[in-house]
């Protein structure tokens, strides 16, 4: 279609927590050998893509998948960050359920506005990488790159295909994956979704 933007959303490559069922959110952990084969094949299906951007979440684990898949320059921010677990942070949900019960109860009840144990609510993190991808669509694009999060790409799509935060988690994003968003003006719509 004419006059359509595209932003190809990549999911980083695999960490030992993600092997463990654990939760991750702000721990800066790198990838493990499988996250690093993944991002190895993510650079023969996209390195040569031509984008006008590629912007990439800060944390390690991200910053090997962009540095790994692409040559062209990278803008790192903390504004793609994966939602901040608080004291969840490298446990399973068995774990918390037993160390946070009560918490972690109030979570379930409502987990797009209660927060993890000392750390922020799907709400918060929506916000903010929400604001990012406000200011990405503003610029004069054809096609650009976001290096981020499981998380922060299902708000993305619950924000733009769905229009509710609270429907993200209808989308299965695995690691070393690629997902396309396009615009079409102010019309969302989804391209592809979890490509390997």
């Amino acid at each position: 279609m004419k006059n359509t933007r595209e932003i190809i959303l990549i999911r980083h490559g695999e960490t030992s927590y993600n092997s463990e069922g654990r939760f991750i959110g702000k721990t800066d952990i790198g990838l493990n050998r499988k996250g690093r084969s993944q991002a190895r094949k993510l650079r023969k299906k996209l390195g040569k893509e031509e984008a006008d951007f590629i912007i990439s979440s800060d944390l390690t684990r991200c910053r090997e998948t962009a540095d790994i898949i692409f040559t062209n320059d990278i803008k790192f921010t903390n504004e793609l960050r994966e939602m901040d677990f608080g004291l969840w942070e490298g446990l399973t949900f068995h774990e918390i359920s037993e160390r946070y019960e009560k918490d972690f109860t109030r979570w379930k009840k409502n987990w797009v506005k209660n927060n993890a144990t000392g750390g922020e609510s799907f709400s918060d993190m929506n916000s903010r990488v929400i604001g990012a991808m406000e200011k990405l669509l503003k610029k004069k694009f054809t096609t650009g790159v976001v290096v981020t999060h499981g998380g922060c790409i299902r708000s993305i799509l619950g924000h733009y295909i769905l229009g509710s935060p609270k429907e993200s988690w209808r989308f299965q994003i695995d690691n070393g994956s690629v997902t396309r968003l396009n615009f079409y003006g102010d019309y969302a719509y989804l391209k592809s979704l979890n490509e390997k």
